[in-house]
Order: structure tokens, then C-alpha cells, then sequence
């Protein structure tokens, strides 16, 4: 399966099992794919690959209910910013909540973008020589960060900080790396 392919994971209702589903879809349908929530109820199609550790994995996937064509297009005239001057102003539980709920939808949304960030402080930390900030994203029992990539030069402003003080970061997301981190970039600390 191609690692650039679109994925939905499912699971049962008990939500206690231990087996879960993978579907894989061409990347084609990443946009048929934006409206899907976590919690959602649909259909779909696909060849069974068999299991794959915890997984049984399904390839050449569609969507059949919600069907593809009742998926709205993106609306590209809704301008929400995301430039170096105009940048998208957004609370990092709310980037956390949308990557948690439908990482594709997320990514169009912020991937690329020019976020101004709000939260509270989880840890800062340094990875390399690069110096970092995660962010609180208020969801339970979640793996999912969101770390603030800083250059070196900030980390005397970046010392001063502490767990659970809000701070306004500015910065362009990369989208989700590693470890299911959301990796901002080029951040500077504004308060």
C-alpha cells in the first residue's frame, strides 16, 4: 500500500477490542474523505489484505454512504488566513480536536498554513538543537502533541515559561509527523 494513501481506522462499538480495521483509499478520494468524523457511522468497500498485527487491512477502498458526490467540495472563497501576514488564529485544542477527528480534513485546513496558536504550555523541551513547546490539547487518554518548533536563539525566552501558562505562538504547521505530534515551525513566542 502506498504511504501516501488516505486511511480511515475502524473500530467496533464496545471500542474495547483489541481487532480494528484499516482501510486504505487512493488519494484521489481524499477529498470525498473531509467530512468524515470520528464516530461516524458509513459504508464502504474494499478488498480484505487479511491481518496485519492488530489490524485487518483493506485496500482499494471506497465510500458508499455518505457517497462521495454528497460530500461538498471545499469552499475555496471562505478566506480563514494563514499567511505570514494574516495569520490563522486558532486555540491548540481546537488543531488537536480536528487532527484527532479526521487527520486529512485537518491538514487541509492548517498544513502549510501560518497558524497564531493559543494553550496552555505542557513541557518545553529541546530536541537537538532545536528547542520546542508542546502544547495541553484537553483529549484524554490521546497520544496526539502538538509541538512549537523554536531556533536556538529563543531559548532564554522559552526558559522562562511554565507547564500550564497560556502562550501565543506564531508558526506554520507541517502537519503530523512522527508519534502523532503536529509539528509547527519557524515559531516565535508573541505572549
Amino acid at each position: 500500500m502506498s504511504p501516501h494513501s488516505a486511511c480511515i481506522e475502524l473500530e467496533d462499538e464496545t471500542r474495547f477490542s483489541t481487532w480494528r480495521v484499516k482501510c486504505h483509499f487512493d488519494p484521489k478520494m481524499a477529498d470525498s474523505l473531509l467530512r468524515v468524523q470520528k464516530g461516524q457511522e458509513i459504508k464502504l468497500s474494499g478488498t480484505c489484505d487479511g491481518k496485519e498485527r492488530l489490524w485487518v487491512k483493506m485496500s482499494s477502498c471506497t465510500l458508499i454512504d455518505p457517497a462521495p458526490e454528497k460530500v461538498p467540495a471545499k469552499d475555496k472563497a471562505k478566506d480563514e488566513g494563514g499567511t505570514k501576514d494574516k495569520p490563522l488564529v486558532v486555540k491548540a485544542t481546537e488543531v488537536a480536536k480536528n487532527y484527532q477527528a479526521n487527520e486529512i480534513a485537518a491538514d487541509r485546513r492548517f498544513k502549510g498554513k501560518v497558524v497564531q496558536i493559543t494553550g496552555q504550555v505542557k513541557r518545553v523541551h529541546k530536541k537537538r538543537a532545536i528547542s520546542c513547546v508542546d502544547f495541553m490539547t484537553g483529549l484524554e487518554l490521546s497520544l496526539l502533541s502538538i509541538e512549537c518548533q523554536f531556533d536556538a536563539k529563543s531559548s532564554d525566552d522559552l526558559g522562562k515559561l511554565t507547564k500550564g501558562q497560556e502562550v501565543t505562538i506564531v508558526g506554520k504547521v507541517v502537519g503530523k509527523g512522527l508519534f502523532s505530534t503536529v509539528e509547527i515551525k519557524e515559531c516565535v513566542l508573541t505572549k
